[in-house]
């Protein structure tokens, strides 16, 4: 980000020192760019920050800072903590984490930050294991880090954390709560399989997961477990999203194929009671602080994802898409692509083909609907609750099943334009519908 020196310079003009630091600084110097400018502030107060540099005080569960746009970037003010800048980073976790950058380009840097981002290393700040004990959250977020950054966890810090979570085990579960989760749930949409391999190889899966763990002594018929099947089937799901650009099925995809097997009964996962999975999937991700709409998608893949597994007509599969939206299909296709990559044998041959013809059927379906609404302007139809009022009498209720019949008729292809449309109307037995 080529802007951060002059935004630090314009708050020093004002009177105050100040400091890049936290995220920011770890971004800019692995090159990345930072969502916002973290700002370190010698001044007396927010409401001064305020009054100076405008914006709002916002609070968080750890600490408070004024979130404000100065030239154009977006910036987030704490007040100084202590005397000197390295007080402030001696508070921090890790040594990536405790890095500043002065005003006038300086660097700040006591703790070898610098030196562990260029080895890729995730460090406890003087491999200083009271940190843990201070805030055992800092376990998870060790992980969280090493897996978001691509980086491997110090030999030291791997020890003490191990050493840790050995002598605590009762402690994190009793304190299990949406932040343990959330530490999870944010590396899942990116690096889902690097997530659930680190934290089962630190033990912490039985203390955050715990009905997870007997997928592990399910045997199926490849020689391996269920378990070792959902983390494959989480590698294909990471391979996948990591190969394109974001979409919000992401998060989607990645926590179906965490939970899929959950409740399973059976060598291939296909006894799975559907109500006792969504139930405990529902349990995880309300405390991991999900929210709804994402709980809902999630459970909706992990219901109905086997359809995908038999052949279905494209008048199913619009059917299915208009009941319970483009985007939970779509989810649902690329979650079972993925799935069944991560099986073997002869039947995962057979289902993958079959996956493949209904996900080209359902293309079609998708280019007749963007057809019309390129036609039409986006999201309109080929006809309308005006068209149908003008032509029939007919109650809401009535007109809605209507353009629904309308839906289904253009995602089949059976009309293509607003004239067929209108022919069709025109020609409507109401009583058919």
């Amino acid at each position: 980000m080529k802007n951060y020196l002059e935004v630090l310079k314009h708050i020093k003009k004002k009177g105050f020192s100040c400091w890049l630091i936290g995220s920011a600084v770890r971004d800019v110097l692995m090159r990345r760019v930072p969502v916002a400018l973290t700002i370190v502030v010698d001044a007396p107060s927010y409401e001064t920050l305020i009054e100076i540099f405008g914006g709002e005080i916002v609070k968080t569960r750890n600490f408070n800072y004024v979130q404000s746009e100065i030239f154009g970037e977006s910036s987030q003010m704490s007040l100084l903590e202590g005397r000197t800048i390295t007080e402030e980073l001696a508070t921090r976790d890790f040594t990536i984490n405790a890095i500043a950058i002065r005003w006038d380009g300086f660097v700040e840097d006591p703790f070898r930050g610098r030196h562990d981002i260029r080895n890729r290393l995730v460090r406890i700040i003087n491999d200083n294991v009271e940190l843990l004990e201070s805030k055992p959250l800092r376990v998870a977020r060790l992980i969280r880090f090493a897996v978001h950054l691509d980086m491997n966890i110090y030999w030291k810090s791997e020890m003490d954390a191990r050493i840790f979570i050995e002598s605590h085990k009762e402690e994190i579960i009793d304190s299990m709560s949406s932040r343990w989760g959330r530490e999870i749930f944010i590396s899942m949409k990116e690096k889902p399989h690097d997530i659930l391999r680190l934290a089962d190889h630190y033990g912490l899966t039985p203390l955050l997961m715990p009905k997870i763990e007997p997928l592990k002594d399910i045997q199926i018929p490849d020689g391996g477990t269920l378990f070792s099947h959902t983390l494959e089937t989480l590698q294909k799901i990471q391979d996948y999203i990591q190969k394109r650009n974001p979409t919000g099925n992401d998060l989607v995809i990645a926590l179906a194929g965490l939970f899929h097997h959950i409740g399973s009964s059976s060598t291939d996962g296909s006894r799975v009671d559907i109500k006792v999975s969504s139930e405990i999937t529902k349990e995880y991700l309300k405390v991991w602080g999900a929210p709804d709409n994402i709980i809902d998608r999630v459970i909706n893949v992990m219901s109905d994802y086997r359809m995908f597994y038999t052949d279905r007509s494209e008048q199913e599969l619009c059917k299915y898409a208009l009941d319970n939206g483009f985007d939970t299909i779509t989810a649902i296709s690329e979650f079972c692509l993925c799935n069944i990559a991560a099986s073997l044998g002869e039947d995962a041959a057979k289902k993958r083909e079959i996956i493949i013809q209904n996900d080209r059927k359902l293309s079609e379906v998708f280019r007749r609907f963007e057809e019309m609404w390129y036609k039409m302007g986006k999201l309109h139809n080929y006809i309308n609750k005006e068209d149908i009022v003008k032509e029939l009498d007919l109650t809401p209720e009535a007109i809605k099943k209507v353009m629904r019949k309308h839906d289904e008729l253009v995602g089949t292809g059976v009309i293509t334009s607003r004239r067929e449309a209108v022919k069709w109307l025109e020609s409507l037995d109401v009583n058919s519908l």
